[in-house]
């Protein structure tokens, strides 16, 4: 008896680590933004040691056998240190190989396999309480932009010296970042507070939900970002279709009943919701300020100028060709790229092919089953009617599904400049990835099913 309790206490206590370590990882990635240099010290000093240290207590708990995915995602964090050497880094004495190898141990070692770990996918208990605390952080930092946008001046927050605010180009920028950034970042914390007000719903929470909503709804289309405003839609269309799921009508009325709320949802925020931002600022703004908005339909998803350096990579592969076996230094892979186009690129603009060029073809494998893991988890759990699959826990596909989308032109995913972007989408992925075990493709598409056995 006294053994069992000793037992319980012990992955008691291992679970507050666990994700009390999480919300560490993903804090200091947000510090990180701010400042690179405390960011790279916070985790130098302490957060490598914990990390490695956690790994190893899940290595020798076997936490990572229950499915073969996590030891994947272990092996790609491993392989990107190993390329790392390979290229000429080989004491990974350079800061930013440093930063990348711990935050891409903590995504795939701790954030990814999460749920797995201890049984938290049917409560959600440890998810809620950190994506509770991120989503109050991003929607203090997406605010902050608002309010220097409001007030037609850039913020510069102190002791960090990060800024905020329209700049010179008319899109918001937080943390110093790029305004894309800006709209994935305020797009996380959206899709986060919508799984937080379905999955703990209380009259009561509507208040604040609305105040923090309204600041990263502003940030979005403030960013200009044509790709986040792309995904944001396709968030609505799935807590529409989520929704609609619930209705107690019949299912031909209900698909007509969601195909028209959808248009609707869809046409109301792509035209009246991201102009009204924009000229909520630009009407009440002090200082001058040009605010950009360019159409959310000419160039569709900003392909327009960024084929070139698609089209590059296999030309620049020809010129070395060792580097689809070890990827390239990341100070040397866009010189690399640019001699083949004639314009300047400082990313590939796509993750896929950002994670090919850094890690060469073995990464890019483990890259695409990775997706496939979790893109074919994803559809499952949010096609299947019943199942034991609550509304709540088909909204964790939101974070996945935005990122995803944005993946396809920017480096967020896999290796990634932005740590904590990429580390939400494992952190959400790994929950989606555990549900998804719960259901079979037969389940998903039973008419599919039927037709097989006839």
């Amino acid at each position: 008896m006294m053994m069992e309790a000793l037992g319980t206490r012990g992955e008691r206590r291992l679970w507050n680590i666990c994700w009390l370590t999480v919300l560490f990882f993903a804090l200091t990635m947000i510090v990180g933004l701010m400042t690179y240099e405390r960011g790279h010290a916070l985790m130098q000093s302490y957060g490598a040691a914990l990390i490695f240290a956690l790994i190893g207590v899940c290595l020798c708990r076997r936490a990572y056998r229950s499915d073969r995915v996590y030891a994947l995602g272990l092996v790609f964090a491993a392989w990107y240190a190993l390329t790392r050497v390979l290229n000429g880094d080989h004491y990974l004495q350079y800061d930013y190989n440093q930063y990348r190898v711990v935050c891409m141990a903590a995504t795939y070692g701790l954030a990814f396999p999460l749920a797995a770990m201890l049984g938290d996918e049917e409560k959600r208990r440890a998810l809620d309480r950190v994506a509770a605390v991120l989503t109050a952080v991003i929607a203090a930092v997406c605010w902050l932009g608002v309010i220097a946008a409001l007030r037609g001046e850039v913020i510069t927050v102190p002791f960090f010296g990060s800024q905020f605010g329209i700049m010179e180009d008319g899109r918001l920028y937080v943390l110093s970042q790029h305004p894309n950034f800006t709209a994935a970042f305020s797009l996380c914390g959206l899709c986060m507070l919508i799984y937080l007000v379905v999955s703990r719903w209380k009259l009561w929470v509507l208040i604040p939900a609305a105040a923090a909503g309204a600041g990263m709804f502003m940030a979005l289309p403030l960013s200009d970002s044509r790709t986040g405003m792309i995904a944001f839609l396709l968030c609505v269309v799935i807590a529409a279709a989520v929704g609609f799921q619930r209705l107690p009508i019949p299912a031909k009325w209900r698909r007509i009943a969601g195909i028209a709320c959808v248009v609707v949802l869809v046409a109301v925020v792509a035209v009246a919701g991201f102009g009204a931002a924009v000229k909520v600022v630009s009407t009440t703004s002090d200082g001058e300020q040009v605010i950009s908005q360019r159409s959310l339909l000419a160039d569709l998803a900003t392909l327009t100028g960024r084929t070139d350096v698609y089209a590059a990579v296999p030309a620049t592969f020809a010129q070395h060709p060792l580097a689809m076996l070890k990827g390239f230094d990341e100070l040397e892979m866009m010189p690399a790229v640019n001699d083949n186009v004639e314009m300047h690129y400082n990313h590939m603009h796509n993750s896929f092919l950002q994670t090919l060029m850094l890690t060469g073809v073995p990464g890019l494998l483990a890259a695409l089953w990775l997706t496939w893991r979790i893109v074919s988890a994803l559809v499952r759990v949010l096609v299947v009617r019943g199942g034991g699959i609550t509304p709540a826990q088909k909204l964790l596909v939101l974070l996945p599904a935005a990122l995803i989308v944005q993946g396809m032109l920017e480096h967020y995913l896999f290796v990634d400049s932005y740590s904590i972007l990429n580390f939400l989408f494992f952190l959400f992925s790994g929950y989606v990835v555990r549900l998804g075990r719960q259901v079979s493709w037969q389940q998903a598409f039973p008419t599919l099913a039927r037709r097989q056995k006839a």
